[in-house]
């Protein structure tokens, strides 16, 4: 029975010691922290950020208020023919919706969108502010004719476009744009095209005519007329009461009769002639073989 008392003579398994941990330390606790370290500069940064933002925005509202007034609009892109009651009206349609806020972009956003709402103004490109107030970049429709309608005189721009006003036979001579009379179509609101090919026709030959040195004498372009064949047959209504049947439209001449140019050189003789273009008050006729 002795053997059952007898311990076993193997080898001792030796037990491992736990590895010595480093010494906590300033040097350990920043290897720790450094990965951290880049998110929480930017998470500073952000904060920062907003409470900075929203202090300038706060202090810009309640200290610089910065009201703009009509006189402070300036229409970079004016032209010499708009006048000053013209002007002034556009810069109060710019200057309305401007806020107090030098920092509200949606006030300029609504200026620009009541400014290309007005008949005078062609197309906006931006409205922005400036130390001084609000400058103001645009296309203008200028004025190019006067149509005769309902006894008034209404301005259009070279697109036939309808702009306001309405001028007296009275006033024709200080407003000193040519005339044009006989339209079939009635206008529409202002803004918006004057329908119809007899105004083309009509700003055509005020384009090609007004330059010449005889424009004076035409006190209307009459574009009431048509042939059988329903095409537009232009006059020109003279000083003297006469009239130059000037034919089909600026382009559309064809093989018909007589072009442009040619129409242009007969006018220029008759003015060196006889000093008007209706040879003194008659009926002339410019669009044949002959005058």
């Amino acid at each position: 029975m002795g053997w059952l008392l007898t311990k076993s003579k193997g080898k001792r398994k030796r037990k491992k010691r736990p590895a010595q941990r480093e010494p906590m330390s300033w040097g350990r606790v920043y290897r720790m922290l450094q990965p951290f370290g880049a998110v929480f500069f930017v998470a500073a940064l952000a904060i920062g950020w907003v409470f900075a933002h929203g202090y300038l925005k706060h202090h810009a509202v309640t200290r610089t208020p910065h009201i703009v007034a009509a006189e402070q609009v300036e229409l970079a892109d004016a032209q010499p023919w708009m006048n000053d009651h013209l002007q002034h009206q556009l810069k109060n349609v710019v200057a309305a919706p401007i806020t107090a806020n030098p920092l509200d972009s949606r006030a300029l956003d609504t200026s620009a969108a009541s400014l290309a709402a007005n008949p005078w103004v062609e197309r906006v490109e931006r409205v922005e502010r400036t130390p001084d107030g609000v400058a103001v970049y645009a296309t203008y429709r200028k004025p190019v004719a006067l149509i005769g309608w309902d006894r008034t005189f209404r301005p259009v721009d070279a697109n036939g476009v309808l702009l306001p006003g309405q001028y007296s036979v009275e006033q024709l001579q200080s407003v000193g744009l040519p005339v044009i009379v006989g339209l079939a179509n009635s206008p529409d609101e202002p803004g918006q095209p004057w329908q119809g090919d007899d105004l083309r026709a009509g700003l055509a030959l005020v384009d090609l005519l007004e330059p010449q040195p005889f424009a004076t004498q035409i006190m209307a372009y009459d574009v009431s007329q048509r042939d059988d064949r329903n095409r537009l047959r232009l006059a020109l209504h003279t000083a003297k009461q006469g009239v130059v049947l000037w034919g089909l439209p600026p382009g559309d001449e064809m093989t018909v009769e007589r072009d442009a140019a040619t129409k242009v050189n007969r006018l220029n003789n008759l003015h060196r002639v006889y000093g008007s273009i209706d040879a003194g008050g008659k009926v002339v006729e410019v669009f044949g073989e002959a005058v």
